[in-house]
């Protein structure tokens, strides 16, 4: 076995680049946000709503001119977009000060990625989440699972990103 002297200096492997990259958008992006928010709605629960181009344009239009409380992240894998989070930085609704980040869209294009792509990705934007909450000096960053499918594979995924499960989505049908 080889010994090394306390000067000697040792090259370690650099460490490999992921596969997955997160950004914010750009304007090449949005058809590719549509296609990726309507496929993510179209495997929810409110599926048999039918998906409001209109509204979309609205929202659209709020992120790609966000206040200084809100941002878009997109994740792009082998150049093509594959997933994309919308949040949003806030106080407390009952007390002063605790800024909170609000997550209300992760949105994964489980149809270009396998399941383990789709999980890295879905990490890497919430690692994104938590880059700008933290650069805003949140203290939580909340992330609603309300799609009604895929609870169990994303309540594994989330706690072992290190969240924390303190309460639940409910929905009561009416009629």
């Amino acid at each position: 076995m080889r010994r090394f002297m306390r000067d000697e200096v040792i090259a370690l492997p650099r460490p490999k680049q992921s596969s997955v990259r997160v950004r914010l958008p750009e304007e090449r992006d949005w058809a590719a946000v549509r296609t990726v928010v309507r496929q993510h709605h179209a495997r929810t629960i409110f599926s048999d709503i039918p998906f409001s181009d209109s509204k979309f344009d609205a929202i659209e239009q709020q992120a790609r001119y966000p206040a200084p409380n809100q941002c878009l992240i997109v994740a792009e894998a082998k150049g093509e977009l594959v997933g994309l989070a919308w949040f949003s930085a806030g106080e407390y609704i009952i007390g002063d000060g605790g800024l909170m980040t609000t997550t209300h869209l992760i949105a994964v294009d489980t149809e270009r990625c396998s399941r383990f792509l789709s999980a890295k990705v879905f990490m890497r934007l919430i690692r994104g989440i938590v880059l700008w909450s933290d650069s805003r000096k949140a203290k939580h960053v909340f992330i609603h699972v309300t799609t009604g499918t895929a609870i169990k594979e994303t309540d594994r995924l989330l706690r072992a990103g290190g969240a924390k499960c303190i309460g639940g989505g409910y929905v009561v049908s009416v009629s």
